[in-house]
């Protein structure tokens, strides 16, 4: 679950072989491709093998009477709507299919893990560490950024987490862009706890959302945070350990300018990852699997992801983002998005809210 609100409570694994995202509702353009019809691809017989199938991969159980049957119907939905996304004659860039969230409906997505932009936009503050809050670039600089760029490859890049039912998808944006620069500068690895960013910032509100400038604050006048292995994730707000290691620490974070942000956030993820958010709102994004994800979607934001590259596959430019939702989400815990598409906000505006800390 992935929230940020101030102060109002408001309210996916990628398919496995061929068969192989709290309190709130949202609308979005229906789907305007081909209804091709179940009933035409899949027997009952076979839904009902699939979903017997996907109940043992995800290990899900339910306990109230009639939920399987319903959690059932709900998945049978969803899988109408993957084989009709997926039909060849719709020629995408990416596809979409069966993961741990196929028993939730659009509407179930859209409430535990989004909020609608409500007032001033909670996933980015101003405040300590403001006076970092634009770095100026030269055209220069621009010339000499690599064509393709992997923070994974130099092992500058954690492994993917499930952050649960926890809306803590900003807390796991601002560790990943801190434990990325921390072993840029250093050559060691230790992955940022999360958990004291949920349970320590105060200025967020923990598994109710957050900011990633106001975690990567925190870290700076706490004056460091501890590991995930000292400090370990629990999927719920506790109690903030004050006696905790600082074991990477940072002077502050910077945001990357809005002129031009596009070709500007290239330039800071070719030196290190970027915390950003996007608008997750489309039902696709839900189900998302692979490939180049360029749907259709808003420049306001509702789920904090981590930049941790970018490239060109089949002639699309792409970003290369972490995620928080599990190994099994996406490619791998990882979404790429289309790159390129929108020089003043990004696609479903990646790069209108993209932080990033910096260590003198």
């Amino acid at each position: 679950m992935c929230l940020w609100r101030p102060k109002i409570v408001v309210a996916l694994l990628s398919s496995w072989a061929f068969i192989s995202l709290t309190w709130a509702s949202f609308v979005i353009e229906d789907y305007e491709g081909p209804r091709i019809g179940l009933e035409t691809l899949r027997s009952e017989e076979e839904i009902s093998w699939l979903y017997d199938e996907w109940l043992m991969t995800v290990d899900r159980t339910y306990e109230e009477p009639g939920e399987r049957q319903r959690r059932f119907e709900i998945f049978k939905d969803n899988l109408l709507f993957i084989d009709e996304h997926n039909h060849p004659k719709n020629n995408h860039t990416y596809t979409i299919g069966l993961n741990e969230l196929a028993d939730l409906s659009y509407e179930e997505y859209q409430a535990k893990y989004l909020i609608p932009s409500i007032g001033e936009n909670p996933l980015f503050s101003s405040g300590r560490g403001d006076e970092l809050a634009t770095e100026e670039h030269g055209d220069g600089d621009l010339e000499q950024v690599p064509d393709f760029k992997d923070w994974r490859i130099d092992g500058s890049v954690s492994a993917v987490v499930n952050q649960g039912s926890c809306g803590s998808c900003w807390a796991w944006a601002a560790a990943a862009a801190v434990e990325g620069l921390h072993h840029i500068r250093t050559g060691q690895m230790i992955r940022v706890s999360a958990q004291q960013l949920v349970d320590c910032d105060s200025r967020s509100s923990g598994c109710e959302g957050g900011s990633q400038s106001r975690a990567i604050s925190y870290i700076q006048q706490n004056g460091g945070v501890d590991s995930a292995e000292n400090y370990p994730y629990t999927g719920k707000k506790g109690v903030c350990r004050t006696n905790s290691a600082k074991l990477v620490s940072v002077n502050g974070w910077k945001k990357v300018p809005e002129i031009y942000s596009e070709m500007k956030l290239k330039q800071v993820v070719a030196a290190q990852p970027v915390a950003v958010a996007t608008d997750a709102l489309n039902r696709i994004f839900h189900l998302y699997k692979g490939g180049v994800f360029n749907d259709k979607c808003n420049t306001t934001v509702n789920h904090a992801m981590t930049i941790v590259g970018y490239g060109v596959e089949n002639g699309q430019d792409y970003w290369l983002v972490k995620n928080s939702w599990g190994f099994n989400w996406g490619e791998n815990g990882y979404v790429k998005m289309a790159r390129n598409v929108n020089q003043i906000y990004g696609l479903c505006g990646i790069s209108s809210v993209a932080v990033y800390p910096v260590k003198f």
